[in-house]
């Protein structure tokens, strides 16, 4: 018997978004360099793609919310998305993404504080700072914090096609999840992801949340 495979559909509207917003990040990535010496850089191009991430960010946990069912609270916020997080899906805490696009290769584990409460997400607060106080905190538009939201949503839009069937729930972690890759490969990628290839020429991006290898038998 075959393991259990969650396929990312071409029709799922946010994983085309997702890789629309890497592609912004490469046009950057043409002027600033995509390095640890430049983490600290900021601008008006890096605040739009920052923003946008952060909203998609805050639109698929509340789809997440949504195929679980937790439809009581009406305007949830980032407390109750921890918390839902933290309950149905506590491994990403120590789900690593990596990036190599400018010959530096980076890691990056948005969700590592999920299990402490009392300490915020640095990049969900930065967006929050710069979004309601943008003079004072223009500043935190800056790679650092872009990256790390990239990262969080890379990891949940993987989250969003566990959640989409109940058949998934059980096991989550273990379940290769698979988009198609034929024209897009994303640049960023999750720990131990890789490419599975299909009799036809069908190519997919693979990765378990458990960051095991993709050929696991």
């Amino acid at each position: 018997m075959s393991e259990p495979r969650c396929t990312i559909e071409n029709t799922n509207q946010f994983w085309s978004h997702y890789l629309s917003l890497e592609n912004s990040l490469k046009e950057i990535s043409e002027y600033i360099s995509i390095h640890e010496k430049n983490y600290k850089s900021y601008s008006f191009k890096n605040m739009q793609l920052f923003f946008a991430v952060c909203t998609d960010i805050d639109s698929v946990l509340k789809h997440i919310r949504s195929n679980l069912n937790l439809t009581s609270i009406k305007q949830p916020n980032m407390r109750h998305h921890r918390e839902m997080l933290s309950k149905h899906f506590s491994i990403i805490s120590d789900s690593k993404i990596f990036l190599d696009i400018s010959n530096e290769k980076l890691t990056f584990r948005p969700f590592e504080l999920l299990s402490e409460e009392d300490k915020a997400f640095e990049w969900w607060s930065a967006y929050n700072d710069v979004k309601h106080q943008r003079p004072e905190n223009f500043h935190q538009a800056n790679i650092k914090n872009l990256l790390n939201a990239l990262a969080a949503l890379h990891i949940l839009n993987l989250v969003y096609a566990i959640s989409s069937k109940e058949e998934y729930l059980s096991g989550y972690e273990n379940i290769l999840i698979q988009a198609s890759a034929l024209r897009n490969y994303p640049i960023l990628q999750f720990e131990n992801s890789g490419v599975m290839s299909y009799i036809g020429g069908y190519h997919y991006y693979a990765c378990r949340l458990n960051a095991e290898n993709i050929y696991k038998i």
